[in-house]
């Protein structure tokens, strides 16, 4: 019995490390200025070299520059005025696919249609005044 607790142990642990190595696929290295990153909970700044992986976000702040590097060493920089996303596979490999969209699609969508009899009452709340009486 002792000898199948070891082994399940031995199995567990050799799956636990696989998944580990597997998420990990890519780590981000400021280089000058503020590195930001994303892993799920907002945008934070870091200071030093971070392992991320598959759809975390990295960004550079106004005069920043980092790079996102995969484990097979393919680069990524991170400059100001663009967001980039961890893929699941390196981007400089055969079977990456297609790259991700540069912004994700937007979730809101609004509720109402405009309707322009909006545009008088706004203006008595923003005047304070009621309008002239119309005929």
């Amino acid at each position: 019995m002792k000898v199948l607790s070891v082994a399940f142990s031995a199995m567990l642990a050799t799956i636990i490390a696989t998944c580990v190595a597997a998420a990990q696929v890519a780590e981000v290295r400021p280089v000058r200025g503020e590195i930001l990153v994303n892993t799920g909970v907002g945008f934070r700044a870091i200071t030093e070299t971070m392992q991320l992986k598959p759809g975390d976000a990295a960004l550079a702040g106004d005069q920043a520059s980092g790079s996102l590097i995969y484990e097979d060493g393919c680069r990524v920089d991170v400059v100001p005025g663009s967001l980039v996303w961890v893929r699941p596979r390196s981007p400089c490999s055969a079977d990456a696919g297609p790259p991700p969209p540069r912004d994700p699609e937007p979730t809101l969508v609004p509720r109402t249609n405009w309707d322009s009899s909006w545009l008088a009452g706004g203006a008595v709340m923003i005047d304070g005044r009621k309008p002239p009486a119309g005929p």
